[in-house]
C-alpha cells in the first residue's frame, strides 16, 4: 500500500509538466509583445534622431559614418512604420490571428523606401527604377512565403 507522502508526491510530481506547460506558454506569448514594443519605441527613437539629424547636420559634415547611421535610422524608422501597417492590414482580414512573418515581410519592404532615397541621392527616380525596387520586394516576399 502507498503511503500518503507517496501519494502526494506523485500528484505533485504529475502537475509538473502542467506548470512546466503553463511557464512555456506564457513565455511564447511575452516575447512577440516585446519584440514589438522594442521595435515600435526603437522606430520612435530613430524618427526623432532622423529628424534632429537632418535639421542639425548635412551628408559633408557628418562623412561616411553618417551617411551609414543616416540610411541604418531610416530603414528601422521605415520598418516600424510597415510592421504597423502589416498588423493592421492583418488585424482587419484575419480577424485579430496575426502570423509570425509579418516580421519577414516587414524587413523586406522596410528596405525599398531606402533603396530609393539612395537611388535618388545619385540623380534621380524615374519608372524604371520604382519598378525594379518594387520587382526585388516582389522577390523577396515570394521567397518568403515559400520557405517560411
Amino acid at each position: 500500500m502507498e503511503s500518503q507522502s507517496d501519494r502526494v508526491t506523485e500528484s505533485l510530481n504529475n502537475r509538473e509538466p502542467e506548470r512546466q506547460k503553463k511557464t512555456k506558454n506564457l513565455k511564447c506569448s511575452i516575447i512577440p509583445i516585446m519584440v514589438e514594443k522594442f521595435l515600435y519605441i526603437a522606430s520612435l527613437l530613430a524618427t526623432v534622431f532622423l529628424i534632429s539629424m537632418m535639421n542639425l547636420t548635412t551628408p559633408q559634415s557628418v562623412g561616411p559614418f553618417g551617411v551609414l547611421v543616416f540610411f541604418t535610422t531610416f530603414y528601422v524608422a521605415c520598418l516600424g512604420i510597415i510592421v504597423g501597417i502589416l498588423k493592421f492590414i492583418y488585424w482587419t482580414m484575419n480577424r485579430g490571428r496575426q502570423g509570425k512573418k509579418i516580421y519577414y515581410y516587414a524587413m523586406v519592404l522596410a528596405f525599398a523606401p531606402v533603396i530609393l532615397v539612395a537611388i535618388g541621392s545619385f540623380g534621380g527616380i524615374g519608372i524604371l527604377e520604382v519598378a525594379l525596387v518594387a520587382l526585388m520586394m516582389t522577390v523577396g516576399c515570394f521567397i518568403i512565403s515559400k520557405r517560411i
